[in-house]
């Protein structure tokens, strides 16, 4: 039998327990979800497609760490390029390109995060080489951990469609100035472009100068939306950056603006030029 003594000091105790165990919740009760966005895409052989891979702290919390495998049929598809998301800490970590995965794992920021929801990664994704026309690969997270963290994971799925060609039309080009000789003056070419997609996916432009036209240098490319001076920037490696350009000319660029079917852009390349040796 307790006596009063004994019987408040265990009163006592399991209060104590039960603030204590109180705000660990149920045994794996899920505290967060990572999932892709857009979830489901089709791809038409030669277009690029981002896809967002986001963190939602559904319980409020962001995990300090985050690892995970995204993992899909490397006869279908390919990841090209990865980009972190800003509260991802570089340095705490790596992320991996294989044939058959997208593999991730880093240190969070959360001191950073001030949203529900963040981008911890963006991939970027294409077609295979042979790929037939209804193909389809899903992309599949798994050895998914995110500190004592219990996660959901939804994934998606890409499927290769044939494409109906656009019509992209040149309504103007002009070369000021238009006389080339072997000073060291700058060139510039303008053009016109209309119906540039404006679908979130790469669009490519390809410009081949005459034979008799040697290019020696570019110095400045720049793409805009027509009548206005809001920037697109180019989605490859600048041609600017090019130590020996030659007269074919190749970008890609992605309007971005899902509002709209198409739009007109102008194309400005600052080159320096000589008549061919």
């Amino acid at each position: 039998m307790y006596d009063k003594f004994t019987i408040a000091t265990a009163v006592v105790i399991a209060a104590v327990i039960s603030v204590m165990i109180g705000p660990l919740g149920v045994a794996g009760e899920s505290t967060g979800e990572v999932r892709l966005t857009p979830t489901e895409t089709s791809l038409e052989d030669g277009e690029s497609q981002k896809i967002d891979i986001i963190y939602d702290t559904q319980s409020g919390e962001s995990p300090s760490s985050l690892e995970f495998r995204l993992e899909h049929d490397p006869e279908v598809i390919k990841v090209t390029n990865s980009k972190l998301g800003e509260h991802v800490n570089s340095r705490g970590g790596s992320d991996i390109i294989d044939p058959d995965a997208f593999r991730f794992g880093y240190l969070i920021n959360q001191d950073q995060i001030e949203s529900d929801e963040f981008t911890v990664a963006t991939i970027t994704v294409e077609l295979e080489d042979g790929v037939d026309q209804g193909d389809k690969t899903d992309l599949t997270f798994s050895e998914v951990t995110a500190g004592t963290q219990e996660l959901e994971t939804t994934g998606g799925s890409i499927k290769a469609i044939e494409g109906t060609p656009e019509t992209v039309e040149i309504t103007n080009a002009a070369l000021s100035p238009s006389e080339i000789n072997d000073s060291e003056m700058i060139h510039t070419l303008d053009l016109a472009v209309s119906d540039v997609s404006a679908d979130g996916k790469d669009d490519e432009f390809t410009i081949t100068l005459p034979s008799d036209v040697e290019v020696r240098d570019i110095t400045k490319t720049t793409v805009t939306e027509q009548g206005t001076d809001t920037e697109v920037p180019l989605t490859n490696e600048d041609p600017a950056n090019d130590p020996s350009p030659e007269n074919t000319i190749s970008f890609k660029i992605d309007p971005g603006n899902s509002d709209i079917e198409s739009t007109d852009m102008s194309i400005k390349l600052n080159m320096k030029l000589s008549p061919a040796s």
